[in-house]
């Protein structure tokens, strides 16, 4: 119950206490409420433009701009910094690492502060800074110190054992009241006030007494900033240090996870009015960078990555603030994706494309859209099929429409169609098929060729995207059909002496077979007396009657002998033409087949 209470106390304070929203800033008085540091993001600009650069490649080029109004100043202006360091048991576990502890060497804390300055100097010399330390009972201060070469070197020594304390709690409402004095003690000065707390992110009970006190400060136009050094503060914690916070860049306290260099970075650019933001560029999946357009980019310092789509994003570091007649100034080249067939408005960027500060976007770029070219090549196949099989609508896995696509296949990139493709085959002659199920219905008697026809049609005119307009476009490729017919032959052969009997065989001497197919094909085969290869003539070697069938379609045949001068010993034979025993699969190869029968003796 009591953290819950506290959590609450302290929330309800920090809306009735906190002057940072409009209404409270005008309830200040006139000259307190100029102390308020601007906020600068909301000068920054920028542009984009496309052009189309060369319609062959399909490729664009964009053209960046970025800049600030010219009321945003290029120099910091001088201010008082109070920089308010935790020394306690737990900064100093988190910032100072073992080997940094054996070797006598700054702490974290230490290191991430002496930087500040020394960079906040370099901007500024004609700011003032001062430290209050605290920890457990006790709180030490420097007076305000103006942070050129002496002052620097005069705040850094004060730093000596910062990050090696052992309290384990401390009272950060005394290290406020000392905050106040500093400022009191420079009563003349009208410059800007900031507060920069780093905390390890403890919370007393009387943490409500912080807030007041903080009020006090904002009362006198003090802009507070807290760092949290734990990476998962406590939630009653977290509530309370965003409370504190009221730095224009975020309404919540900064987490740095052990780390406070890069918070004090961007603080350091906030306080003094010195924008860095970052341009980003994320582009649509279906445009794409070449290898020599990263190399370029990558040595102009741009940084590229891609995501497992492909899809590239592309980022700068962008110095500010710069005038619009001295603008930061950068071009990319995106080229269309192989694969993207093309069409009219198509966008070049996605979501997220813009300018972005401390993590946040403050500026998004407008929608830009180009007309891409058609990449529609078209190219002739030659199929080849055995006599009786139809067209095939899928050749060796791939989609015949596919095959004739010299272009690879489209893709849309899950980003929607630009326009329609209509396929539509025909003959050569101009007799209409229809669409690939019909033409997979024929089946064709000797070779043939079909012609098909692709036709693209366009959703959009594309009349204010960049690049001509890619109208209604028609194309077409010849699909030749190469037939193989079957071969059988018929063999009867008798072996001399090797029954006892001799079959004597003349020039009149025949057989004739009846051969059916279980592809409707019924036909009638005559052998007649041939001489082995083999022998020498009729009267060595082997004899045979022989007989051809050919133009047969692929099927199992049936061979069944029906009359002739010789009987033979078996009733039947069967055989497949074309057609696999295995899988029944049929194959042009096996376009050639024998039925060998026995001739019996009388």
């Amino acid at each position: 119950m009591g953290k819950i209470f506290r959590r609450i106390v302290c929330l309800l304070l920090s809306v009735l206490l906190m002057p940072i929203g409009p209404m409270a800033k005008a309830a200040l008085p006139a000259a307190e409420a100029g102390r308020k540091a601007p906020d600068y993001e909301l000068g920054v600009r920028c542009d984009r433009q496309i052009t189309a650069l060369n319609e062959q490649l399909r490729s664009f080029r964009l053209e960046y701009q970025v800049w600030c109004e010219d009321w945003v100043s290029r120099e910091a202006q001088p201010c008082r910094i109070i920089l308010l360091l935790e020394d306690s048991a737990l900064t100093a576990e988190l910032l100072t690492p073992p080997q940094a502890k054996e070797k006598g060497d700054l702490t974290g804390l230490q290191a991430s502060v002496q930087d500040f300055l020394t960079e906040f100097g370099k901007l500024s010399p004609r700011s003032q800074a001062g430290l209050v330390i605290f920890g457990g009972e006790n709180v030490r201060t420097t007076s305000l110190t103006a942070l050129d070469s002496p002052g620097i070197v005069k705040l850094t020594a004060s730093l000596s054992g910062v990050g090696a304390g052992t309290e384990k709690e401390f009272d950060y409402a005394s290290a406020l009241r000392q905050a106040q004095a500093l400022i009191q003690e420079e009563s003349g000065e009208d410059s800007p006030i900031y507060l920069i707390t780093l905390t390890a992110g403890n919370w007393r009970e009387e943490g409500t007494e912080a807030l007041t006190e903080l009020q006090t400060l904002r009362g006198l136009g003090a802009r507070s900033y807290t760092v949290s050094l734990c990476n998962n503060p406590e939630q009653e914690a977290e509530d309370f240090w965003q409370s504190m916070a009221s730095a224009p860049l975020s309404t919540h306290h900064y987490l740095c996870a052990g780390d406070p260099s890069g918070c004090l970075s961007q603080i350091r650019r906030d306080v003094g009015a010195v924008l860095s933001v970052e341009v980003v560029e994320r582009l649509d999946p279906r445009f794409t960078l070449t290898q020599s357009e990263q190399l370029r980019l990558r040595r102009a310092g741009a940084h590229l990555t891609s995501d497992r789509s492909g899809a590239w994003e592309i980022s700068w570091e962008v110095p500010l603030p710069r005038k619009k007649t001295d603008p930061w100034k950068t071009i990319l080249t995106v080229q269309a994706r192989t694969a993207f067939p093309g069409g009219n408005d198509v966008p070049v960027d996605r979501e997220g494309s813009g300018i972005y500060r401390a993590g946040g976007e403050i500026l998004s770029f407008p929608a830009q859209y180009a007309n891409v070219p058609l990449a529609l090549r078209m190219k002739d196949f030659t199929m080849e099929l055995f006599l009786g099989e139809r067209v095939k609508t899928v050749y060796k896995k791939t989609d015949l429409e596919k095959l004739l696509l010299a272009t690879p296949v489209q893709e849309w990139f899950g980003k929607g169609k630009t326009g329609d493709f209509s396929f539509f085959w025909e003959t050569e002659d101009g007799a209409p098929i229809g669409p690939l199920k019909q033409l997979g219905t024929l089946q064709p008697k000797q070779d043939s060729t079909y012609r098909l026809r692709v036709t693209y049609r366009p959703d959009t005119k594309g009349l204010l995207s960049a690049g001509k307009s890619v109208e209604a476009v028609e194309k077409s490729a010849l699909l030749h059909v190469k037939l193989t017919s079957g071969t059988l032959r018929i063999r009867t052969t008798a072996e001399k002496g090797g029954t006892g009997e001799e079959i004597m065989l003349n020039k009149n001497s025949f057989l004739q077979f009846r051969v059916k197919g279980d592809n409707g094909v019924d036909r009638y085969c005559t052998a007649r007396l041939e001489a082995d290869p083999e022998g020498s003539d009729l009267q060595i070697g082997s004899v045979f009657l022989e007989g051809e069938l050919t133009g047969l379609p692929f099927g199992v045949y049936t061979i069944v002998p029906v009359s002739g001068t010789v009987d033979c010993a078996e009733k039947f034979q069967t055989c497949c033409l074309g057609v696999w025993e295995q899988d029944d699969t049929v194959s042009p190869s096996r376009n050639f087949v024998r039925a060998q029968f026995t001739l019996k003796a009388e």
